[in-house]
């Protein structure tokens, strides 16, 4: 289960059409993810202390940060723009996609993700790897 998960963020990661080499960094993850996972305990442990998909997530941020600086410009408040209008879109679409699917619970207002007033300000600052 946990590799099928960490294989669905390679999947995102080709979608956004990352470089073959973070590509190969991210597979690398699932595998040794994979490998560890098999031995009982171990890939506990394993998992607490490398944190392979928390890796791969970073892995794609960068990646989709480098590439709205490129398209942007070095701006920060512009990639910022950039990455809160992207987040508003995804929570309308998500919206839209838990309209049509809940039925009853979607005009009660109880859905999983906040509404699009409950997003206020700047998006929060996304974390770097040093």
């Amino acid at each position: 289960m946990s590799t099928g998960l960490s294989c669905y963020v390679v999947y995102l990661a080709r979608r956004f059409d990352v470089p073959w080499w973070v590509t190969v960094k991210m597979v690398w993850n699932v595998m040794l993810n994979a490998g560890f996972g098999a031995i009982p305990g171990v890939g506990s442990v394993f998992d607490v202390a490398y944190k392979p998909n928390l890796r791969n997530l970073h892995l794609l941020e960068e990646h989709l940060r480098r590439d709205a600086v490129e398209r942007l410009g070095s701006d920060a408040r512009q990639v910022d723009e950039a990455i809160r209008s992207a987040r508003i879109e995804v929570l309308q679409e998500a919206d839209m996609n838990e309209d049509e699917g809940k039925g009853k619970e979607a005009e009660k207002g109880e859905g999983v993700y906040p509404s699009l007033e409950d997003v206020e300000g700047p998006p929060p600052p996304l974390p770097h790897r040093d």
